[in-house]
């Protein structure tokens, strides 16, 4: 019984430990190694993490999530990060490029989430700002001392008075009787000249108060011009719907209430034919214009249709007739037969035969009797179970079922059929604002493919 009894007590007392545990802090570290809450866009960060001292082997894992302004997850990362070399635990993630994640200036959130044996988990929450460029506080203090400081003008007999005294040499013996004159200056206050944002940032602070949809609508795309407003009018109006003093009331992009906006995750920007769809539908169904997609949506094209995807991040995959795929994430899909060309900085292809993944790269893939993988730019690794090859550029291979990667070849002619799926290379959208006042502001963006 007592055996029993101090068995029962060990394990409460050890699970109370296990439920304890404590994030004890959280930093976001530069280039430098420095912990930094304002970063420039164009650095690299990383994260560490510091929990409780306990039994790491108890630990079931870390997840680190950055956040955007819209509260939106854009990064997320679940594997076991490496320990660094301390008596304390600390979880450790490197070398994360900003620009990858984080499109537009602005405040970020990054969520820290331990996990334990028991299913207990703790989390924490630390917000940063990412900058297009280094905010000019030197020049704003120079500025203040200017406008701080008096404008007097003094009568010119004073000014004739000190002048003598300077040529006039000093004697040791020489008293002097020193007379305090008061002259009633005018300050002036001199204007501040604010820097106008550039159109391309103000753009950028745009999209973070537009939809998912609206967004992937314009995915790829950068500023080109504005018409019917000044820039400067521009970074007025999107401070003002930053400050909940105005609403933008037309986007002049579609808005799709049909399906949750936190489940979509591409979207068609170019249809040739009749592609078809099986989402959660029983029967296969014809597209809509800008159709949106769903992990787990199938999408296929028959002997007459082509079609161009856009998904949220950038990914651009075309799909050549008689082809058909799974989408299963942003940066991942599965190649179920046909042709398909991809234009992504991170991204990953599942087949029956091997599973590709590159990242920065340009690649056109078949699958028919076997596998054909063309890079035509950046580095790829095609895998199975039987061996791994790396590809570079402008170099192609092929992979049967059961068998190792083929011996890598240079491509003598270059894929072209995705060249013939034209996604538009400039789109003007009719953008209104609605102050709180009730005056309504109409202009004109045009943007262009990156």
């Amino acid at each position: 019984m007592k055996k029993f009894l101090y068995s029962f007590f060990l394990f409460i007392f050890s699970s109370f430990l296990l439920s304890a545990v404590e994030i004890k802090s959280v930093n976001i570290l530069n280039n430098k190694g420095e912990s930094k809450l304002e970063f420039l866009i164009d650095e690299k960060i990383s994260i560490v993490a510091e929990v409780a001292d306990i039994d790491t082997s108890q630990l079931l894992g870390i997840s680190f999530n950055i956040y955007n302004p819209s509260r939106e997850i854009i990064f997320t990362h679940t594997e076991e990060p490496s320990y660094s070399k301390s008596k304390s635990k600390k979880f450790l993630l490197k070398n994360i490029e900003i620009k990858r994640i984080c499109f537009a200036t602005g405040e970020y959130t990054l969520e820290t989430i331990i996990t334990t044996e028991n299913n207990k988990s703790v989390k924490s929450e630390l917000s940063f700002r990412v900058y297009f460029k280094e905010p000019e506080k030197f020049e704003e203090t120079k500025v203040k001392e200017q406008i701080l400081a008096p404008v007097i003008e003094k009568p010119k007999v004073y000014q004739e008075q000190q002048a003598q005294q300077i040529e006039k040499p000093l004697e040791k013996s020489t008293t002097f009787e020193v007379k305090i004159e008061t002259f009633t200056g005018i300050t002036e206050l001199l204007p501040v000249l604010q820097e106008v944002p550039s159109k391309e940032e103000t753009f950028s602070k745009l999209k973070t108060f537009l939809n998912k949809t609206e967004n992937l609508q314009i995915e790829g795309y950068k500023i080109k011009e504005i018409y019917g407003i000044t820039e400067k009018k521009f970074a007025e109006i999107v401070d003002l719907v930053e400050e909940k003093k105005a609403i933008i009331t037309e986007s002049g992009l579609k808005t799709i209430e049909s399906v949750p906006e936190e489940e979509i995750i591409s979207i068609s920007v170019e249809t040739k034919g009749k592609p078809l769809l099986l989402s959660k539908d029983i029967t296969w169904r014809n597209f809509e214009e800008f159709q949106v997609f769903c992990p787990g949506d199938i999408v296929r094209t028959d002997k007459k249709s082509k079609m161009a995807i856009i998904f949220y991040g950038g990914t651009e995959l075309k799909m050549n007739n008689n082809t058909e795929i799974v989408v299963l994430s942003t940066e991942n899909i599965k190649l179920r037969f046909g042709k398909i060309y991809l234009n992504s900085r991170k991204f990953s292809i599942n087949t029956t035969v091997a599973n590709i993944s590159f990242e920065d790269a340009e690649i056109v893939s078949k699958l028919e009797e076997k596998l054909y993988v063309y890079l035509l730019k950046g580095n790829a690794k095609i895998k199975n179970e039987k061996g791994t090859a790396l590809l570079k550029e402008k170099e192609f291979l092929t992979v049967s079922a059961g068998d190792r990667p083929s011996e890598i070849q240079k491509i003598s002619k270059l894929p072209s059929w995705q060249n013939k799926i034209k996604i538009q290379e400039e789109k003007e959208i009719k953008m209104t604002v609605s102050k709180s006042s009730g005056e309504k502001i109409k202009f004109q963006i045009v943007l262009k493919k990156q």
